[in-house]
């Protein structure tokens, strides 16, 4: 009844497409700002961002390069910028720099110890690196400092999947993707597919499907949800099926 209740919950979460323009129709703005006022650091650090979440989109990691490189105009212009510091650090991890993210991140929360987006990008470092206690006392610090934020249950849910208490982090994601916005598709998405993968390794596959359909509709062709699909065709035995969603996901996705 449990799983029942929190797939409900969860499947109730209306995701409004139209609240914001996608990824794609921002990168496009952001660079058309950035050449009419060059100067700006603040819109350079918004191409940077918009860049680095269509690296999560797509899987093409080349986008993370181009939001690399628009962080480090952002801070030309303003060294002391945190969102520019912040983009360069979300940037670095996107290219699975860890130490120089983790470096960086640990210098700008020496700087700035009450930014909340600093600790998680911390516990994203810390968890990449293997420094496990550090990433749980960063975490820690930001269910603190914002209770019920999403930063912190989706950091806090992924520390109780690596410590193996998959109940406990079924739980904090759901609460996590009932206090998501649902402006935002895309990560309405990401979280679903967190959750399926946890209810995968518990064996509910069937539970898993139905969370990953929903994920795909959210965003249609989601390359994290289909390669989840091919492992949830593969445990129901169904090979051609899972060969389908592999070649989508290859489409979706073309990289190793």
């Amino acid at each position: 009844m449990r799983i029942l209740l929190i797939t409900i919950a969860f499947l109730s979460v209306v995701v409004d497409t139209l609240a914001l323009a996608t990824t794609e129709q921002g990168i496009i703005s952001a660079r058309a700002e950035v050449a009419r006022t060059p100067q700006r650091a603040d819109l350079h650090v918004t191409l940077a961002e918009l860049l680095a979440k269509r690296g999560r989109e797509t899987a093409d990691h080349d986008f993370y390069k181009q939001s690399l490189t628009a962080a480090e105009d952002a801070l030309t212009i303003e060294p002391n910028h945190i969102g520019a510091s912040r983009a360069k650090i979300w940037a670095l991890l996107g290219q699975h720099e860890f130490l120089k993210a983790k470096q960086m991140a640990s210098k700008l929360n020496k700087r700035v110890p009450d930014d909340l987006l600093t600790y998680a990008l911390l516990v994203d470092a810390d968890i990449e690196l293997g420094n496990y206690a550090a990433a749980e006392e960063a975490a820690q610090w930001l269910l603190d400092m914002r209770p019920g934020g999403l930063a912190g249950l989706t950091r806090a849910a992924y520390l109780r999947e690596l410590y193996g208490d998959l109940e406990g982090s079924i739980l904090l994601l759901t609460q996590a993707i009932e206090s998501s916005p649902g402006t935002d598709p895309e990560q309405h998405a990401w979280l679903m597919v967190h959750l399926a993968h946890l209810h995968l390794q518990l064996g509910r596959i069937e539970v898993a499907e139905q969370i990953l359909q929903q994920a795909n509709q959210a965003f249609p062709s989601y390359h994290y949800a289909l390669r989840h699909l091919i492992n949830v065709s593969l445990a129901k035995d169904e090979i051609p099926r899972a060969l389908k969603y592999a070649e989508r996901f290859y489409r979706a996705a073309p990289h190793p």
